[in-house]
């Protein structure tokens, strides 16, 4: 088995380590066998330093043994390493060079030779490693193959070292190169190892591959055998060599290996390994925050593209997604995507069957959101309510309206809107207080709401405040309609066949205020909630990413982390001002998210988000230097809370099939035009009309308008004093 030697960017090399490792590979001692008895022997430990056509070194450490003593030599590389370097298992082949030199220290066959004699230049520091690496070019490399006897040596002279003998080892030294020439490169390589190593013995060189054998202590080898140091190296010191940075790992092939796709793993070697969420994992709810322009949208495609390919294919139970997208570009974002799978021939009619887009800023068709809705618990409504206003210490108002709200959702015989609260503070007119408490009267759980109806004096410091908040309701024609329209109309009773079929669901906020983003985004999301608590126990999992979080900071949400998960329901706020969340309202929020991935972030950020990333190895400082798109993902995988850094793919766009370059704003505008036309025909597909909302919300307004068009025309026609039959008359409902 072949591992390469990852160090971390702080790595220092330990001697003692090494040399506990070395221990830890030896051979039982026994009496040195001949020449050409050894020749026959195999070497079972490798370490090779490689450097490829690019300049870039990386280490090796290979064993060829049976898969009991590869699991051994595993653990021994872990201990040497100790966390500061990854092992990258490689399941290929070294290439054969063309060219190698053997270097190697003249055999003795004098059985009294002193083993205590020093032949050379034994290890004290780095110095002599770094300046052999140095000289290392492009498609060269150094080759040694040996193995280890315990208990060679005594080293009186390591007082540096704690323990008090050191380790022989059987070993040949080559350097190789790529090819025919290579060959002056070699040899100048060669030397400088021979020179550098030694004192009172030297190397010999022999310019051709052939087997040399050399015996040294650990001691004497470590000047080869060794893991770079690179705390403390300047930029272009690391940039000659495979390194990690904080919270670079090297993953097995089984770790982050299913589930959402979300990027590929940012490392030096395994740059094109795909990560995966797992879906149990994602149960738990995820973050994603970052400053602007940092990666947020690109990691939100990452996990869209994956879903929408998935259920391309075929696959069956994928779960589904829906986005409140303040700012329009996500949203555009899935379109673009689906329209791309077509361009490449995909047959998307069937995912297209189950996405559905609400444009708010799209006046031709409605949405309707009925905020009354009788299906729902009037408490959670109530509770909704008042989260929209805050801290308003208005306890009298929050009382008065809330008796009023629930006596309109209590009522038998019709469904009301939040425009109908009006008419029940109507200080000027009592009537309408007084049928509906009528009909309440005979249901024993709305006795308050009775005497509330009946008996409360709708002054104008009461209703005043009232009215003011409802006019946020209606103040515009959009809201008119979409508030204006019961729950017969509206799509609550679809989100339980959203989730559990995997529905795509997108709506896109862009333009709307704050207000009415709390209000659309907290009362689906109250939705979306109260659903999922009917569904059975591990339900089919959706999505509910919520773009600029910070501006939605609403109890719901707490909920749906608390309860969420074990009915399929999570909750994926996503924002570049994790400082702006209230501090008790992100660790309640905070608190029941188990994945994180930080991209880019502010100081202030950066300091509350490292204290989720666990074992303390990634600083403020690391978060606050990553580039665009790049990010740490924590999450549990196999059981283990683990931390990777991530890279997601550029939020690329396409027209026809064709990709569009960003810096052309003209080309940018067309593919935005072409997403938003496409997203405006599914609206169409599945919503009212703006004509058909207007003739139910006004149904009394066009009713009169027809009385008098046909008033009018009998009046033209001078027909309207003809008498009728008592049944051709027509009756006219006010």
């Amino acid at each position: 088995m072949i591992y390469q030697i990852i160090p971390r960017k702080d790595y220092s090399f330990q001697a003692e380590k090494m040399q506990n490792f070395l221990k830890s590979l030896s051979a039982p001692t026994g009496k040195r066998k001949g020449f050409f008895k050894r020749l026959l022997e195999d070497y079972p430990y490798t370490f090779v330093i490689d450097c490829n056509h690019k300049g870039i070194l990386s280490l090796y450490l290979k064993c060829d043994s049976d898969e009991n003593n590869s699991q051994s030599f595993l653990s021994a590389i872990e201990t040497l390493l100790g966390g500061e370097a990854s092992a990258l298992p490689i399941y290929a082949n070294f290439p054969v060079y063309a060219r190698t030199s053997t270097l190697y220290l003249p055999y003795s066959s004098n059985i009294n030779e002193k083993k205590s004699e020093q032949q050379l230049t034994l290890f004290f520091n780095e110095s002599i490693f770094m300046t052999i690496i140095q000289t290392l070019s492009a498609d060269t490399r150094i080759w040694l193959d040996f193995k280890v006897k315990r208990g060679s040596k005594p080293n009186k002279k390591q007082s540096f070292m704690r323990q008090g003998s050191d380790v022989e080892l059987e070993y040949i030294l080559k350097v190789q190169g790529k090819t025919k020439f290579h060959n002056t490169k070699i040899r100048d390589i060669s030397a400088k190892i021979a020179s550098l190593t030694a004192f009172e013995k030297q190397y010999y060189i022999d310019y051709k591959d052939s087997y040399r054998e050399s015996v040294s202590s650990g001691l004497e080898v470590m000047n080869i055998l060794q893991i770079p140091t690179l705390k403390g190296k300047s930029t272009e010191e690391l940039k000659r060599i495979y390194h990690l940075y904080q919270g670079q790992v090297t993953l097995d092939i089984d770790e982050f290996d299913q589930g959402f796709y979300v990027g590929k793993l940012c490392h030096p070697v395994q740059d094109n390994r795909a990560v995966y969420l797992d879906e149990t994992t994602a149960r738990k709810h995820v973050f994603i925050g970052g400053t602007t322009g940092s990666g947020k949208t690109s990691v939100f495609e990452e996990v869209a593209r994956g879903i929408l390919l998935r259920k391309l294919k075929g696959e069956k139970n994928v779960p589904g997604f829906t986005l409140f997208d303040p700012k329009e570009g996500a949203v555009l974002g899935v379109i673009d995507i689906l329209l791309k799978y077509q361009s490449d021939g995909y047959d998307i009619t069937s995912v297209l069957d189950k996405v559905r887009v609400v444009d708010f800023s799209c006046k031709d068709y409605v949405f309707p959101i009925s905020l009354l809705n009788s299906h729902s618990e009037p408490s959670m409504i109530l509770d909704f309510f008042k989260s929209l206003y805050g801290d308003m210490k208005t306890p009298q108002v929050d009382r008065t309206m809330g008796d009023a709200m629930q006596a309109l959702m209590m009522d038998p015989k019709e469904e009301h809107t939040i425009g109908d609260l009006a008419k029940v503070f109507d200080s000027s007119n009592d009537t309408y207080r007084i049928d509906l408490a009528n009909r309440l009267k005979k249901d024993m759980y709305a006795q308050d709401i009775v005497k509330f109806l009946k008996n409360t004096k709708m002054s104008n410091d009461k209703v005043d405040p009232v009215l003011n908040r409802i006019s946020m309701f209606n103040n515009t024609e959009q809201k008119k309609l979409m508030f204006g329209l019961t729950s017969k109309y509206d799509s609550i009773k679809d989100i339980r066949k959203w989730m559990d079929a995997g529905y795509i669901i997108l709506f896109n906020l862009a333009g709307m205020s704050k207000f009415e983003i709390n209000v659309i985004c907290g009362y689906l999301s109250l939705q979306y909630y109260l659903t999922c608590l009917k569904r059975p126990s591990m339900a089919l999992l959706h999505l509910l990413f919520v773009d600029e979080a910070h501006d939605v900071q609403l109890p719901i949400f707490h909920k749906i982390g608390a309860k969420g998960r074990e009915q399929g329901l999570a909750i994926v706020p996503m924002t570049q001002f994790v400082e702006q969340f209230d501090n008790d309202y992100r660790k309640d929020l905070f608190g029941n998210i188990n994945t994180f991935i930080s991209l880019r972030h502010t100081p202030e950020a950066a300091n509350n988000l490292v204290k989720m990333i666990p074992g303390g190895k990634v600083t403020p400082n690391d978060m606050e230097i990553l580039k665009d798109r790049i990010g740490y993902l924590t999450a549990e995988d196999h059981g283990k809370i683990k931390t990777v850094l991530i890279e997601a793919s550029a939020p690329y766009r396409y027209t026809d099939g064709i990709l569009v370059n960003y810096k052309d704003p003209p080309a940018m505008e067309k593919n935005k035009e072409k997403n938003r036309a496409f997203a405006r025909e599914l609206m169409a597909r599945d919503c009212l009309s703006k004509e058909e909302a207007e003739k139910i919300v006004f149904k009394n307004y066009f009713a009169k308008k027809e009385k008098d068009e046909y008033e009018k025309e009998l009046l033209s026609e001078g027909d309207s004093m003809l008498s009728v039959e008592e049944g051709d008359k027509i009756i006219w409902e006010d």
